[in-house]
């Protein structure tokens, strides 16, 4: 009886030790097993496979969500890896779906969201939600392998898309600008501010001229429409405020002197002192410089700090995994030491009580194969921990490969601020994301509906070949863009016209295989800044040179 009850305690103390090992490593084992199905769902969600790949997206939620409440109540951690090993799979598709409809149905996207952005939803609801449900059919097919079917119905819901926008301008901007300025009448705002008074008829007419010209081309005539409804209402406020300044009797050194203060301010914001001894112009420039300062360096932050995460990330995991199999050698090391100490307790106890008994009876069997039972499972450990030692071993050649990868990411960055030497602030600003170092020529111009290269640009692009030296072996991407005005269709041609122009230039002038140069055209997809002004359209107008460098090199 002495002997069961020496195997019940040691059944216990094993238990014990064991839940106690899985207890500590609860947490680890969870981020560890969790890991690579959260990067890719994460992956996935931000190339918008919500929208472009739902079913596979759904599907690949449901296998997360079951792997999760699996080992929330303690399941077979195999078929949770399982589990998740699907669900890692399916994201990873949803992802490249998203990124490839993204590209070919781009002209949809961007009709969907020019309807949104004036409020299509709202005031055109029928035909918005017709437009969705046909939306949602094409990236059905798109989703399921059929482009040509996809795009066949992307198309559909692009014109429905634009009918919703057109409904809205006229709804909301044309509507409205026309009540505005029937309320000028009423108060007589041409006695104060006739100019801009007309400007807003000026424009109102535009606005419905061009929407009776060309309905497929709403960028321009939304644009007008907005500058219609604006100048209206500027009106109506500098006449009132005129009539203001009159009934005051202030002079026009008074409302010089009172529009000077917000200029004040904002400099003073910026810690800058506004000086109006030759106009409004110099701390105007000053205001501007500084701002472009500021956005300058905001980019580079968000660079720099973008792979710094991407670095500590890499850090992050070597380091837990090392630490949590060390964990786990350590814990069951110790269980092994124990369980061996046991058994040896029990060969003694064995030898005892054969040399007692003289024979095989029935306890003296039990014993036997508990003692049996104890050293497989010590077996078993001992094989785990030779696998655990193996992986630590392998840790090693991890921590090789990642230093290699951060000495590289190291060389592209002192790389990248070589380049930016290059350019001044009015000929290039040049961008990196992730190691791809993007030009963007702010002053490479094109004339208008053109895409001959002229001498002026020479200079400019005599600077580009020098960059793109600093990054010997790489590939190039030429991307050209446009703004919004004009069709969409001009605007594709014409963006891959000066795309192609500036790639031939530069094999004319580099001795580069034109199977490392690649031109691309992306027309007015891929705005950088506001449409609906002309600073920022000229921004949209652009070629970005792309250079990739190869980080083994």
């Amino acid at each position: 009886m002495k002997s069961w009850k020496r195997i019940n305690i040691l059944a216990v103390m094993l238990s014990l030790l064991l839940f106690t090992a899985g207890v500590l490593a609860s947490g680890e084992i969870k981020d560890s097993l969790f890991r690579e199905a959260t990067t890719a769902r994460q992956a996935a969600e931000s190339a918008g496979a919500k929208l472009f790949a739902p079913k596979t997206y759904g599907k690949a939620i449901k296998r997360y969500q079951n792997a999760e409440r699996k080992f929330s109540g303690g399941g077979n951690i195999d078929t949770i890896r399982s589990e998740l090993a699907v669900a890692t799979e399916l994201f990873q598709n949803a992802a490249k779906v998203s990124t490839s409809a993204s590209t070919e149905l781009a002209a949809v996207m961007k009709t969907r969201t020019d309807a949104e952005k004036v409020d299509a939803p709202k005031y055109a609801k029928a035909l918005w939600q017709r437009a969705e449900q046909i939306f949602a059919k094409a990236t059905a097919e798109f989703e399921r392998g059929a482009t040509k079917a996809a795009k066949r119905k992307a198309s559909e819901a692009e014109k429905i898309y634009r009918d919703a926008e057109l409904a809205t301008i006229k709804t909301t901007y044309l509507s409205d600008t026309r009540a505005l300025l029937r309320q000028a009448e009423k108060l007589k705002v041409h006695k104060h501010a006739p100019k801009t008074l007309q400007r807003a008829k000026d424009n109102l007419l535009a606005a419905e001229k061009a929407l009776n010209e060309d309905r497929y081309d709403l960028d321009r005539p939304r644009s007008l429409a907005q500058q219609a409804k604006y100048e209206a209402k500027h009106a109506i406020y500098l006449a009132r405020f005129i009539g203001s300044a009159k009934d005051k009797k202030l002079s026009t050194e008074d409302v010089i002197r009172e529009w000077e203060l917000p200029i004040e301010r904002i400099a003073a914001a910026a810690d800058m002192r506004a000086a109006f001894d030759e106009g409004y112009e110099a701390p105007t420039r000053q205001i501007i410089e500084y701002i472009e300062d500021q956005q300058s360096n905001s980019q580079k932050l968000r660079q720099n700090n973008g792979e710094l995460l991407v670095e500590v990330e890499q850090l992050r995991r070597v380091a837990e995994e090392h630490g949590l199999l060390s964990q786990r050698l350590a814990t069951e090391t110790q269980v092994r030491s124990k369980l061996e100490q046991q058994v040896s307790m029990l060969e003694t106890e064995n030898q005892q009580l054969q040399l007692a008994l003289g024979g095989a009876t029935e306890e003296q069997a039990a014993l036997s194969g508990a003692r049996t039972q104890l050293a497989q499972e010590v077996g078993e450990l001992q094989l785990q921990l030779k696998q655990m030692q193996t992986t630590l071993g392998g840790m090693s050649e991890e921590r090789i490969s990642l230093s290699q990868q951060l000495d590289a990411h190291a060389r592209v960055r002192k790389q990248f601020d070589e380049i930016e030497k290059i350019f001044s602030r009015k000929e290039a600003q040049v961008l990196r994301e992730s190691n791809d170092i993007i030009i963007r020529l702010v002053g490479l111009n094109f004339a208008v509906g053109r895409s001959t290269i002229e001498p002026k640009n020479f200079q400019l692009l005599t600077k580009v070949q020098k960059a793109i030296r600093v990054f010997p072996k790489s590939d190039l991407t030429i991307e050209g863009h446009t703004d919004s005005y004009g069709s969409d269709q001009a605007n594709l041609a014409l963006s891959k016209k000066r795309a192609e122009a500036v790639k031939q230039y530069l094999l004319a002038n580099m001795a580069l295989p034109s199977s490392k140069v690649a031109a691309v055209g992306f027309g007015e997809t891929r705005p950088v800044a506001n449409n609906e002004t002309d600073a920022g359209r000229t921004k949209n107008r652009r070629i970005d040179v792309v250079i990739r460098p190869k980080l083994n090199n």
